[in-house]
């Protein structure tokens, strides 16, 4: 499938970062695909678009979601997919700030979670997640990084080391970000346990 190329940390650093884009719009498109006429009442709460027309941009989501999982995971596309990704959290940012300005509390619809509001940690997620694709266009425009020579399949049919090692990063990454995200409902817990002792 592809060639072997000597790699740099920014290689790692790089596909490490698309790996993570890839898995947070398959966890994202997995979510809504399982409920999308739940997802389609969601986006028309926000109360941003029209009702018609909110009910098929939420559909068109769900499959753009799906078709960014696929170019992030595959880099096919991928030249298309990182603006197209940009312009789709940009618009979720302005729906969730909109309504935050609103005072309004609604569900996130994030990862098909009813039970999640909007907040300024969902505001936070979406723009630590759109700052990321800049930086990987960065990144993916350095002369070190060509991932059309990147070896995922070793001739022996097994992963690559730096496959692995990629997807071991993003997967760090993910559950690093998500862990510090949920530092403010951690911290009451921490305060209660020492105050009890």
């Amino acid at each position: 499938m592809f060639r072997q190329a000597s790699t740099s940390i920014f290689s790692y650093f790089a596909f490490s970062i698309q790996i993570c884009l890839g898995i947070v719009f398959f966890l994202s498109s997995v979510s809504k695909f399982r409920h999308p006429l739940d997802f389609a009442r969601n986006v028309i709460d926000y109360r941003v678009l029209p009702g018609k027309v909110a009910y098929v941009f939420a559909i068109l989501l769900i499959v753009l979601e799906a078709l960014l999982a696929i170019a992030f995971f595959t880099d096919w596309l991928i030249n298309l997919a990182l603006p197209i990704g940009s312009l789709m959290l940009v618009a979720f940012s302005v729906a969730v700030w909109i309504n935050l300005r609103r005072g309004r509390k609604i569900s996130c619809g994030c990862f098909g979670n009813a039970d999640e509001q909007i907040s300024s940690r969902t505001l936070a997620r979406l723009l630590l997640l759109l700052a990321v694709i800049p930086l990987l266009s960065i990144l993916r425009g350095s002369e070190d990084i060509s991932y059309s020579s990147l070896t995922v399949i070793t001739v022996d049919g097994l992963f690559s080391p730096f496959f692995l090692l990629s997807v071991s990063l993003a997967v760090f990454l993910l559950l690093l970000t998500n862990w510090v995200f949920s530092l403010p409902e951690l911290i009451p817990l921490f305060r209660y346990h020492n105050s009890g002792r």
